[in-house]
């Protein structure tokens, strides 16, 4: 996968975005209307949280992003998400946050590979919440870059301007959104479709 660099958009409040980017996405209700209309099928729980950018559309305006979430799991409890929800192999732990149960020979879908730490490229900082940053691979929207904003509660290295994965753990990641995300099909069509997206 090529790395490409967004076109700056024409709003003076928005900064280009790469794609293994970590960026937030901002609630429905303080979008502008035209923003917020894009954001129909995108649940209300989706918003309000850090992203990552998996790919980003060939004019610049949309992005296919995924969400980083503790999904439930409170400071110091013992009850990870995949165990309220039972599905171990669609979550992804990035490095300082407990693993899902690897698997052991299973034929489920999704379950035949083990899955490393997702992991941030040195240097450019941690998530708020290190210890409990998950992603789950089945979640993944197309949202038009206005909802993307900057994730402030980001603890960012000295020069970085926002957090980044490693093109090693994006190329993992987007590997596993493919293969266990249902709506992928069609959130990537809306990516490279602009009539389809209606942005």
């Amino acid at each position: 996968m090529g790395f490409k660099f967004l076109p700056r958009p024409p709003q003076q409040d928005q900064r280009p975005w790469e794609e293994r980017d970590v960026a937030f996405l901002k609630k429905k209700s303080t979008l502008p209307p035209t923003p917020r209309g894009q954001m129909t099928d995108i649940p209300e729980e989706a918003t309000s949280h850090p992203v990552v950018i998996l790919e980003i559309s060939p004019d610049g305006n949309r992005a296919l992003v995924t969400t980083v979430s503790a999904y439930g799991s409170a400071y110091g409890s013992t009850r990870m998400p995949w165990q309220n929800r039972r599905r171990d192999a669609d979550y992804r732990a990035f490095l300082g946050s407990p693993l899902p149960p690897q698997p052991s020979g299973s034929s489920r879908a999704g379950s035949s590979k083990k899955r490393e730490f997702l992991k941030l490229e040195a240097g450019c900082g941690s998530f708020a919440f290190p210890e409990r940053s998950w992603v789950n691979a089945k979640s993944v929207w197309c949202v038009p870059i206005a909802a993307l904003g900057d994730y402030h509660k980001a603890e960012l290295g000295a020069g970085a301007d926002c957090l980044r994965l490693t093109e090693s753990s994006l190329r993992d990641l987007s590997s596993h959104v493919k293969q266990v995300a249902k709506v992928y099909q069609q959130q990537s069509g809306k990516l490279k479709d602009k009539e389809k997206a209606s942005f």
